[in-house]
């Protein structure tokens, strides 16, 4: 099954423009997967022995998972990851796994989003270059949290960006998920912040090199970025909910409730399905609710 699953991964990454970390995290799944059910049975699971696993056998799986305290959304996720394989086996290796069509994936509690307040990312922005070692990582941090919230960006598409940035005259290319491109406007504000990083930066930033760069001159990594942040909201007192994510959020929730043009934020964000945005309306609805609870004579009966 090793051979079959670094096929399903390579054909992930290749074909299908799965992103690294999600091909990644579909691999450590589907592994776990069949390592449970190497113990389960007491062998190594070959193809053979794959298409007679049955529902009992998975439900044993996913009843472990649960047992381990895998929270449910994860287990969707593996769950999600086992049914990929579980087709690209079928229609490119006639391998079929049909107990898994009586298989449920288990309830996710819908959770909103939780956005800064406007003053939050005022003073998020304003403060977050005075918390770095250097005053260009400073700067570097705070261009980089400011693109986060006035363009919506994930964390990975604005590490991913060159230094052609600054001259593409208020507008980026961005990838997104699944090698889908989109182009996301530049406020003036943002490139000014962004030029003063780069006049500031010891290291060479040109067209061709990472926008974004790490301490000893290399492409600056996710988790120096989430420490930053992390570092600075211990700091202020400020929630864990408060992350690079969190911006991309603040960004959409506050353009919802300026505009309500949900199809110009679901092009923004790159979602590629309209229902994804739509929780930034129940955003906004709840907290019309909460002021009018505040704020209705009768709100407090």
């Amino acid at each position: 099954m090793n051979n079959l699953i670094k096929k399903w991964i390579e054909y992930l990454s290749t074909i299908k423009r799965y992103s690294s970390h999600t091909a990644l995290n579909y691999n450590h799944d589907i592994n776990n997967f069949m390592a449970f059910m190497t113990h389960h049975f007491g062998t190594s699971i070959t193809p053979e022995q794959y298409t007679k696993i049955s529902s009992q056998d998975i439900r044993s799986w996913l009843a472990h998972r649960h047992q381990n305290n895998d929270s449910p959304r994860s287990t969707a996720r593996a769950l999600s990851a086992l049914r990929n394989f579980a087709r690209f086996c079928s229609h490119h290796h006639h391998l079929d796994l049909a107990s898994l069509a009586a298989i449920k994936a288990p309830r996710i509690k819908k959770s909103l989003p939780r956005p800064l307040s406007h003053e939050q990312s005022t003073q998020l922005l304003n403060d977050i270059d005075l918390h770095a070692p250097e005053s260009w990582i400073g700067q570097r941090n705070k261009a980089f949290f400011m693109l986060l919230y006035g363009t919506g960006l994930r964390i990975s598409e604005a590490l991913s960006l060159k230094g052609d940035v600054l001259s593409n005259q208020g507008q980026i290319n961005v990838t997104g998920k699944g090698g889908k491109t989109r182009i996301v406007p530049l406020l003036e504000t943002i490139t000014q912040e962004i030029q003063i990083y780069v006049d500031l930066c010891p290291y060479p930033i040109t067209p061709k090199t990472s926008l974004f760069l790490g301490q000893r001159g290399n492409t600056l990594v996710a988790a120096i970025a989430q420490r930053a942040l992390r570092d600075y909201r211990r700091s202020m007192g400020l929630p864990d909910s408060v992350t690079p994510h969190a911006l991309r959020h603040t960004c959409a929730s506050h353009l919802m409730n300026e505009s309500s043009d949900l199809r110009g934020i679901q092009e923004l964000l790159g979602h590629a399905s309209l229902s994804s945005t739509q929780i930034y309306t129940n955003l906004d609805q709840q907290k019309i609710i909460e002021t009018f609870k505040k704020t209705h004579p009768r709100g407090k009966i």
